[in-house]
C-alpha cells in the first residue's frame, strides 16, 4: 500500500513560479482546493460560444449515441476540431489575458454531456501533460448554462491534487484510489456554476460530474493552460503492457489538439519509456489525510 504522507505535497505554489494567475487570492485557493470557481466571461462573449456550438451542433452530436460524455476532438473530424479551437481562444483571449500570466494555452473543446444517467462520470484525475514536480496544467472549464445537480454539475475531492504523485496515463490509468472510492464519494463537494462563471481545475486534482438527467444536453467549454516554460508530454501504456515500460512521448498543442484518448499520438516524438509504481493508496493514510486537510482548512 502507498504512504501518502511521503508523497503528500503541501505547498503546489512551489510548482509554479511565478503564479499563472494575476490574482493572489484565487491563486491561493486554486493552490490549495485544486480548483477555484470565479466570474470569467462577458455576456456578449458567452453568447458568442453559445452560437459557435449551434453552428456546430450537428457535426458534434455525430457521436451522442456512441459516447454520452464527448468533446470535439473525439468526432474525428479535423476541419471542426481546429476550427472550434481556433475560434474558442479568439474569444476567450480578452479573459485570458486579463487574468493570467506567464502562460500557454494547450487546447480548446466543446465538452458534451448528453441525456442520460450514462452521462455520469465517476470520480477521476485527467492525464499528466507536464513535468509535475515543476509544473502544471489545468482546465477553464465554463458551461454555456447553469449547472446544477440535475444537468451534470462538477464534483471535487478538496485538495485531492496533492495526496501522491500520480502519473495518468492513456488509455487506461491504473488506479491507486480504487480501495477508497466509497471515501472519495463521500467527501466530493458540489461546485455549481451561473452562466459566464468558469471553474479552474487542476489536471490533477480528483474530480466527478453529475449525470444529465434534463432533456437538453448541457454544454461546456474547456480550454487547458500550463506554464509557458513547461515541455508537454503524453504518457501512453498499450493494452496488457507492463507499467514499468510507459511510452513517454515530446507533444506540442497541435499534437494535443489532434490526440485521440485510445490511440499513441499521431504527431508527439517518441522520447523513450517509463515507469511508474501504481501502490494502492491505504484506507487508513487516506482517513487521516482527509482528517489534516480538515485542520488545516480551519486554521488556515
Amino acid at each position: 500500500m502507498m504512504n501518502i504522507r511521503k508523497g503528500y505535497r503541501p505547498d503546489m505554489s512551489l510548482l509554479s513560479t511565478p503564479p499563472l494567475m494575476k490574482d493572489e487570492r484565487l491563486q491561493l485557493e486554486f493552490e490549495r482546493n485544486g480548483f477555484v470557481k470565479f466570474r470569467f466571461l462577458e455576456p456578449n462573449q458567452l453568447e458568442e460560444l453559445k452560437q459557435l456550438y449551434e453552428s456546430t451542433k450537428s457535426e458534434h452530436e455525430v457521436i451522442a449515441d456512441e459516447k454520452k460524455f464527448h468533446a470535439t476532438s473525439q468526432t474525428d473530424n479535423t476541419e471542426l476540431v481546429i476550427a472550434v479551437d481556433k475560434k474558442v481562444r479568439e474569444v476567450m483571449k480578452e479573459q485570458i489575458e486579463k487574468h493570467f500570466v506567464n502562460y500557454q494555452i494547450l487546447t480548446a473543446n466543446f465538452i458534451v454531456k448528453q441525456c442520460g444517467p450514462a452521462s455520469e462520470l465517476k470520480a477521476h484525475q485527467d492525464w499528466t501533460m507536464v513535468d509535475e514536480s515543476r509544473f502544471f496544467t489545468f482546465n477553464i472549464w465554463v458551461a454555456l448554462q447553469a449547472t446544477n445537480r440535475l444537468n451534470g454539475g462538477l464534483r471535487f475531492l478538496k485538495g485531492g491534487h496533492k495526496i501522491i504523485p500520480t502519473l495518468r496515463i492513456s488509455p487506461y490509468t491504473p488506479s491507486v484510489f480504487s480501495g477508497v472510492t466509497d471515501i472519495i464519494e463521500d467527501n466530493l463537494v458540489d461546485v455549481f456554476t451561473e452562466p459566464g462563471e468558469c471553474v479552474l481545475l487542476n489536471h490533477g486534482s480528483i474530480h466527478a460530474s453529475y449525470p444529465n438527467l434534463l432533456p437538453e444536453p448541457r454544454v461546456a467549454v474547456v480550454l487547458g493552460i500550463s506554464h509557458h516554460d513547461a515541455e508537454l508530454y503524453h504518457y501512453y501504456l498499450p493494452p496488457g503492457q507492463s507499467t514499468d515500460k510507459i511510452e513517454k512521448y515530446l507533444m506540442t498543442a497541435r499534437a494535443i489538439m489532434e490526440l485521440k484518448s485510445d490511440q499513441r499520438p499521431q504527431l508527439g516524438k517518441f522520447l523513450g519509456y517509463v515507469s511508474h509504481d501504481y501502490q494502492k493508496v491505504h484506507r487508513e493514510e487516506f482517513i487521516k489525510w482527509l482528517n489534516d486537510f480538515r485542520k488545516g482548512e480551519l486554521t488556515g
